[in-house]
């Protein structure tokens, strides 16, 4: 068996970003990476499976959650079964292909993630499922205690491989502000791609933004300024349902993101030629790359950007090895919006990831000065 590495799109700061715990970080890197206490490399002879370290980790933690949630500890029975999320979420992202292992490590993360927030006494996470396409999107709406009825909304738009388990800090930033947040699988996505047969098409996902708008505006409880943060190819996505119906949103902020598909598909990454563009095969529900490639070519918006008139917020760091700086900077350039920013972030680690929090909440005060 090929000894499994940490995926060179998991780095550091997108790791401890998602609020993994410092103890569990530290076990996972000594026997796969890193001598923490040393700061010497593990040999290539030494270091053990990464997939297979993160799965159990995360066993270990959630068999320590149960045994608080039955001795009636649930703030820390919470707390673990997200560190047993944490490690699910890692285990599952360094699994390429569709298989068992696959389908059980992705069901414990979901799992462990539902339970964590059930036991949450401080914050209010409901599970929701929003139909679209004869179908269900499984979401989460975070919606602050005794909030005004006109509270606004952030719909956050996820990315290619990091769903709404990994995302979730975007959402948790939203709700921290007094704001509600609603974050989702969508076509492609997570749930809705392993186990809901529910695929991305070359503009299905607007729709599926609408669908999300629409839930909201049937709340009486949710005001209808509704505001869109999109990260990584979630930052395309967010920027496309914009400019298909630009009527509905109040503002934008896209963190990492690009103008045309093929800007991440396309692009060279870790030594590997068109790097992304394998996850998109699954996502389209095809079978070779040149299928995937000409569904990609066709997901562009360089014509439509001038159709956003909104507040838009681009964050993107100065040089993005992952997806490239072109996108984002015409995203800036052509929409039509008169309250824009270009938010650069130093450095080339893709999202800003290397200064995580700095640049979620730069970008959720930002968008919430507006929608308030």
């Amino acid at each position: 068996m090929t000894i499994r590495k940490r995926p060179p799109a998991q780095d550091i700061g997108r790791i401890l970003g998602g609020k993994m715990a410092p103890e569990d970080f530290i076990k996972m890197m000594n026997v796969t990476e890193l001598n923490c206490d040393t700061l010497e490399k593990i040999g290539e002879d030494e270091a053990e499976d990464f997939v297979t370290v993160c799965e159990s980790l995360g066993d270990a933690a959630f068999t320590y959650a149960e045994k608080n949630e039955q001795e009636g500890h649930l703030e820390t029975a919470s707390e673990y079964y997200f560190n047993a999320n944490a490690l699910y979420r890692l285990g599952d992202y360094g699994i390429k292909s569709i298989d068992e292992e696959k389908y059980r490590i992705y069901g414990k993360l979901v799992d462990s993630f539902k339970r964590s927030k059930q036991l949450m006494e401080k914050q209010e996470v409901h599970y929701i499922e929003i139909p679209f396409e004869g179908k269900e999107m499984p979401a989460y709406l975070l919606l602050p205690e005794n909030a005004p009825k006109d509270v606004p909304v952030v719909i956050c738009v996820v990315g290619a491989t990091g769903f709404k388990e990994e995302n979730f800090i975007i959402a948790e930033t939203v709700f921290n502000r007094g704001a509600a947040a609603i974050i989702f699988d969508g076509p492609g996505q997570g749930e809705c791609n392993l186990n809901r047969e529910l695929y991305l098409t070359e503009n299905n996902y607007d729709d599926a933004v609408l669908a999300i708008v629409k839930y909201i505006k049937n709340r009486s409880d949710l005001g209808n300024k509704i505001g869109l943060a999109g990260v990584s190819f979630g930052g395309y996505l967010a920027t496309s349902a914009a400019c298909r119906y630009p009527e509905e949103f109040s503002g934008l902020v896209v963190r990492g993101g690009c103008s045309q598909l093929d800007q991440l598909t396309m692009h060279s990454f870790a030594g590997i030629d068109k790097f992304y563009m394998y996850n998109f095969l699954n996502k389209f529900n095809v079978e070779t790359l040149e299928e995937a490639e000409a569904i990609s070519h066709k997901m562009t918006l360089d014509d439509v950007l001038k159709n956003i008139t909104c507040p838009v917020l681009v964050q993107h760091t100065e040089e993005d090895p992952v997806i490239g700086t072109v996108g984002a900077k015409t995203i800036y350039q052509n929409c039509s919006s008169k309250d824009k920013e270009y938010y650069e972030i130093s450095g080339n680690v893709h999202c800003g990831n290397n200064e995580a929090q700095k640049t979620c909440t730069y970008g959720i005060d930002w968008l919430l000065d507006r929608l308030k």
